[in-house]
C-alpha cells in the first residue's frame, strides 16, 4: 500500500505541472507579448555562428558549439529548478509550469491550420495568404488543394516538434530534456541547411535533430492516423516522395481536417470542465 501511495505522488508531481501548463497554452496560445526562451537561444546561436563559423575545422566547430549550447541549457534548467526547490515547493512548481508552458506550441499550431481550410474554403487568394502566415515558401502559385496539403505538411510538422517530441523529452529526461530539445530544435532551424554557408558548420546540428525527432516523428504520425481513424494513411506516412495530390489523398486531408478540429473541441470541452 505505501508503495502504492508512492507511486500515485509520483506521478502526481510528474503531471501537475504539465496540465497546468496546458491549460495556460489552451488559453493563452503563444502570446506575443511574453518574453520566449527560444529568443535567447537563437541569440546565443547567432553569437556562436558569427565567430565560429569561419576559417578551417567548420563541421568541428559547429559540432562542438551544438553540444555545449544543449549541455548547457540542460545543466541551467536542472539548477534552477535545483534551486526554486532548494527555497520553496510552490516556486518549483511555478517555474516548472512556466517552462514547460514555454516549450508547448499545440493551442496556436491547430488554430492556424483550421484557420487556413476555413480561409480557403472562402476563397483561394484569401486561403494563400493564410497559409503564408505558417510556411516558409511562396504561395502565390498554389492551387486550392495544394494550399491545403502545405497546412496539413506544416501541421504534422510541427505538432512534433511543437508537442510530441517536447513531451516525449519531458517524460525521459523531465523539464530540463524539454529545453534541451527546444534547444536543439532551434539549432536546426537557424543553421541546420545545405547551402554554402551552414553545409559543414550546421551538419552536426541537423543530424542531431533528426536523432531527436527519430521517434516523436513517428509517434505523431501514428497518432494523427489513429484520430483520424483512417488507418491506410499509415501507407502514405511510409513514403518519403512526395506526389501529386490524388482524390483519394483529398479525402484522408479532409480526415485529418477533420480530427484537427476533434482535438480543439475536445481540449475547449476540457478546459470548460476544468473551470467547473
Amino acid at each position: 500500500m505505501e508503495d502504492i501511495i508512492i507511486f500515485l505522488g509520483i506521478a502526481f508531481n510528474l503531471n501537475l505541472p504539465l496540465l497546468t501548463a496546458w491549460l495556460l497554452d489552451h488559453w493563452l496560445g503563444d502570446p506575443v507579448w511574453l518574453p520566449h526562451p527560444v529568443v535567447a537561444f537563437g541569440k546565443a546561436i547567432s553569437f556562436c555562428e558569427h565567430r565560429l563559423n569561419k576559417g578551417n575545422a567548420r563541421f568541428l566547430k559547429g559540432a562542438v558549439m551544438s553540444l555545449v549550447l544543449v549541455a548547457g541549457v540542460y545543466l541551467l534548467t536542472l539548477f534552477l529548478l535545483r534551486w526554486a526547490a532548494h527555497y520553496s515547493p510552490g516556486l518549483l512548481l511555478t517555474l516548472q509550469v512556466l517552462l514547460i508552458f514555454y516549450c508547448l506550441a499545440g493551442t496556436t499550431l491547430v488554430r492556424e491550420v483550421c484557420g487556413v481550410f476555413k480561409a480557403v474554403d472562402r476563397s483561394l487568394e484569401e486561403g494563400r495568404k493564410q497559409v503564408a502566415r505558417i510556411v516558409g515558401r511562396d504561395t502565390s502559385g498554389l492551387s486550392a488543394q495544394e494550399v491545403r496539403t502545405a497546412a496539413l505538411e506544416t501541421l504534422a510538422e510541427n505538432l512534433s516538434d511543437g508537442v510530441i517530441a517536447p513531451l516525449f523529452w519531458y517524460m525521459l529526461l523531465g523539464v530540463p530534456g524539454m529545453l534541451a530539445y527546444k534547444m536543439i530544435n532551434t539549432l536546426d532551424s537557424m543553421i541546420g541547411y545545405r547551402n554554402e554557408r551552414y553545409r559543414r558548420f550546421g551538419c552536426f546540428a541537423a543530424r542531431l535533430d533528426d536523432v531527436a525527432n527519430y521517434i516523436p516523428a513517428r509517434l505523431t504520425a501514428f497518432l494523427m492516423v489513429a484520430v483520424s481513424g483512417r488507418f491506410p494513411l499509415l501507407l502514405f506516412v511510409g513514403k518519403e516522395k512526395k506526389q501529386k495530390p490524388d482524390k483519394k489523398c483529398q479525402e484522408y486531408n479532409e480526415q485529418l481536417l477533420i480530427s484537427c478540429e476533434r482535438v480543439d473541441i475536445m481540449s475547449s470541452k476540457a478546459s470548460e470542465r476544468q473551470l467547473e
